[in-house]
């Protein structure tokens, strides 16, 4: 049974999906933060910066966001690819932004909004895999565990 449960995971359309998504949009992100280390300095001028705490504001603000996700019952199957796909669009144009601005107050807003987003989305897509797998995998991580540890 366990190799049904691969076949039904690893050979659905929108497990595909959410996976390749999350491997293009985790590695866009990551070039989206060392980019802007560069913008920010071509734009600062002033002795103070705020990078540090653009940092720890968009970590707190998509804590925020995902606690209200779970607080509110949405059905991610019917809502999940078209909320990514909303996400996405504003990720485009605050990136868009981002990358035109002349202030660094600017700058940071969007930088902190992409982020927060960012996480915003990949909850999102874990939501809808968990709805898919989670029994599924459990399952097999369970027999695997129990396999493992049998053959110590």
């Amino acid at each position: 049974t366990s190799k049904i449960c691969i076949f039904q995971v690893f050979f659905n359309y929108f497990v595909q999906f959410l996976l390749v998504y999350v491997c293009f949009i985790s590695q866009l992100i990551f070039k989206v933060s060392a980019y802007s280390q560069t913008l920010w300095g071509e734009v600062q001028k002033e002795e103070t910066t705020l990078n540090g705490f653009a940092e720890a504001t968009y970590t707190a603000c998509a804590a925020i966001a995902i606690m209200l996700m779970n607080i509110l019952s949405i059905d991610w199957d019917k809502w999940g690819e078209i909320a990514l796909v909303l996400i996405s669009s504003v990720d485009c144009g605050l990136l868009l932004i981002f990358s035109q601005a002349q202030t660094i107050n600017v700058m940071y807003i969007c930088y902190i909004c992409y982020r927060m987003l960012y996480q915003v989305m990949i909850t999102i897509a874990q939501y809808a895999v968990n709805l898919f797998c989670q029994i599924k995998l459990n399952v097999l991580g369970l027999k695997l565990l129990i396999f493992h540890d049998s053959t110590k």
